[in-house]
């Protein structure tokens, strides 16, 4: 009689124990995505934290003539592109927030130019791709031309120039690097004024 009491209490443990970690998989195997999203928009949430302060740093020397800043990234890649005169952090994510889209973030429209004193100089998307069984997340910012359409005509251009490699891990340094007019060379047929900032990537 003792005996079977033991077998029984023994059976109920190995059935408790089934019935818990099958719940605990269940639960896992349901979580596991929302928490990964969670991460996912927390990480956005300080990229895009960190492009608006160096877009805030870049427009300050720009507008001042002088100066420099260095910022750390928390994290990912940071790219720097002189063909189409723009910064992009890429960072790997296990879930997306966006799939096949370019979303705007903080910008007000996505005219290549803009009028002078109604837009902000720079342009930010998101985008998300799929790779290798995760994601990549893009979060670029782009300068663009500013008209003066009032007499006389001119347009204002924040030019990057990259000092060093092509792109950093650790920080970004942006300085003042001139400025240069160009004759008629503005989308208004007016002098296109250009701010240089240099920029460096470690």
């Amino acid at each position: 009689m003792f005996g079977k009491k033991a077998q029984t209490q023994a059976m109920s443990v190995v059935l408790i124990t089934g019935i818990v970690i099958g719940l605990v998989s269940v639960a896992y195997l349901w979580g596991k995505p929302l928490i990964e999203k969670r991460s996912t928009v927390a990480e956005f949430s300080s990229i895009e934290s960190f492009i608006l302060e160096l877009d805030k740093k870049i427009v300050g020397i720009a507008n001042s003539g002088s100066g420099s800043a260095t910022l750390d990234l928390p994290f990912g890649v940071l790219r720097v592109d002189d063909t189409e005169n723009s910064l992009t952090f890429e960072h790997y994510v296990p879930q997306p927030i966006v799939l096949n889209a370019t979303i705007p973030i903080k910008t007000s429209n996505m005219q290549s130019v803009a009028v002078y004193g109604e837009a902000q100089s720079r342009i930010i998307t998101l985008e998300v791709d799929p790779f290798d069984g995760a994601y990549i997340m893009y979060v670029k910012m782009k300068y663009r031309e500013l008209d003066k359409n009032t007499y006389p005509r001119k347009g204002y251009l924040i030019d990057l120039i990259p000092l060093t490699g092509v792109e950093g891990k650790n920080s970004i340094t942006v300085s003042f690097g001139g400025s240069e007019v160009i004759t008629g060379g503005a989308a208004n047929d007016g002098d296109l004024i250009l701010t240089k900032i240099n920029v460096e990537l470690v």
